[in-house]
């Protein structure tokens, strides 16, 4: 059941109604039923998937108070949870890579493949259920005794497929408590869908088709389509992952729980660190709390530290997704830090010397960041190795045979327009965003036509196909 389509619409209206309806007491039960029936609706028997990683977390959550036992349950708590994400998740990748280092050296090597489907939002929720584990080690929040409410801290329904990764310090005590329906949760709620639905249907699945074209005809198309499409998914990975995000946040304050922010316009980062920070921000936190800081995080030696970002950022990779081109985009966001750590002074000086000023530079540090994330983002939009390679000599042959040639992305100039118009709107949004823009401070007549003229734009210029989310992969 995608956000962006009529089935959802009517399920999150009815579960509104009936959750404002009934007795605070029993309104947990409404969302977790909710959440089953929502997860079920891709597939029934994944749920029983979920239920496991469940229970074992919940389990380990008791146990885990006895001292003796303590650091053994974690470990069994990690150890199923992440042997059953491998099973389903990385078997086939790790399997064909046996195969062919056996083939290299003359081996047999006989195991088949699984047949399996990857089961949707597996990586999210089971982060989720671990980080509660370890939040319960550390004391950091006592362990849930009511197992059905713990059940629903993992399949939450408006984040349970891509996200937040929330903290169980955050939502596990806003699922206990008393929420009373207010008007400006729904407001803003509200206004936050609507930006979801507006940068899903009106950008990203209009700059999918652009993408999309040119990527699927690299042999037909100039060069100068190619750089254009990449910087192009650079802008439909962001509002289409940034739009499930804000349309579940959204969906969420409504029924009065707050979900963490989990994208802070990364694309105005000064740095790939900065941008880390900005993007994606509850699966960085994750990696920070659970992996960099008991590796030894930045309290170790230069060459530690750039090894544990190393670490962090090639396990990023591979938690996106069992392939080769996964983990080259991590691990070359690892080496960008690496690398951003050891100019650092040196660009400064260099900066210095050429008497540039503070606003120039950023807004150079902008420009470098973007391009190397849209760099990057080559590995992660591209099918395999073969094609990431076949991309970037396509890019290559702007520079070295000065390919120009004609704008060709193979769609209409209508499309074209209402791309670059949503685009235009979003990034003012945005601009005004950053800024500490009052909204709310407006004269209600302007919000008003704001409010139209968004509904409007987005039902008129959106492409309804019912497109999936990019990260439902992951």
């Amino acid at each position: 059941m995608n956000f962006n389509s009529t089935n959802f619409l009517i399920f999150y209206t009815v579960i509104v109604f009936l959750y404002f309806c009934i007795s605070s007491k029993y309104r947990w039960i409404l969302l977790l039923i909710a959440s089953y029936y929502f997860y079920a609706c891709w597939n029934i028997q994944y749920t029983l998937l979920m239920l496991l990683s469940t229970f074992v977390t919940y389990i380990s959550g008791l146990v885990i108070q006895n001292e003796k036992y303590k650091k053994k349950v974690v470990f069994m708590s990690f150890f199923i949870n992440l042997t059953i994400l491998f099973f389903f998740k990385y078997f086939n990748f790790f399997n064909n890579n046996l195969k062919s280092i056996f083939s290299i050296f003359g081996g047999d090597y006989s195991i088949s493949n699984l047949n399996i489907l990857l089961p949707v939002g597996i990586s999210f929720y089971t982060f989720q259920a671990l980080s509660y584990t370890m939040d319960v080690y550390r004391g950091d929040i006592k362990p849930e005794k009511n197992f059905g409410k713990y059940a629903l801290f993992v399949s939450y329904f408006p984040q349970l497929v891509a996200g937040p990764i929330e903290r169980s310090t955050n939502l596990l005590p806003q699922l206990q408590k008393e929420t009373r329906f207010k008007y400006e949760n729904l407001k803003s709620g509200l206004l936050l869908i609507l930006i979801g639905f507006f940068k899903k249907v009106v950008v990203a699945d209009r700059a999918a088709l652009l993408v999309n074209n040119v990527y699927s005809n690299l042999d037909n198309v100039p060069s100068i389509s190619v750089i254009i499409a990449s910087i192009f998914f650079s802008i439909q990975i962001y509002c289409d992952f940034s739009a499930y995000s804000d349309i579940a946040r959204g969906a969420s304050r409504v029924l009065g729980i707050e979900l963490m922010k989990n994208f802070d316009t990364p694309y105005y980062s000064k740095s790939i660190g900065e941008f880390w920070r900005r993007w994606h921000i509850s699966l960085g936190t994750w990696f920070r709390e659970y992996l960099y800081i008991p590796l030894g995080g930045s309290r170790v030696s230069t060459i530690k530290r750039y090894r544990n970002i190393l670490i962090v950022f090639s396990i990023s990779g591979l938690w996106h997704g069992a392939s080769w081109n996964f983990i080259i985009w991590g691990v070359l966001h690892g080496f960008y830090q690496v690398i951003e750590g050891i100019t650092y002074n040196k660009k400064l000086k260099f900066f210095g010397l050429l008497k540039v000023n503070k606003r120039a530079q950023d807004f150079i540090n902008t420009i470098v960041t973007f391009s190397l994330v849209t760099f990057s983002w080559i590995f992660f939009r591209a099918e395999n190795l073969d094609q990431s390679k076949k991309i970037i000599c396509k890019i290559l042959n702007v520079f070295s045979k000065f390919e120009i040639g004609n704008f060709n992305f193979r769609m209409s100039l209508a499309d074209l327009i209402i791309l670059a118009f949503g685009v235009t709107i979003l990034e003012i949004y945005h601009l005004y965003s950053n800024k500490s823009f009052k909204f709310n401070k407006l004269p209600n007549y302007i919000r008003y036509i704001f409010y139209y003229i968004s509904v409007l734009g987005t039902l008129l210029l959106g492409k309804y196909g019912h497109s999936e989310f990019i990260y439902f992969q992951f």
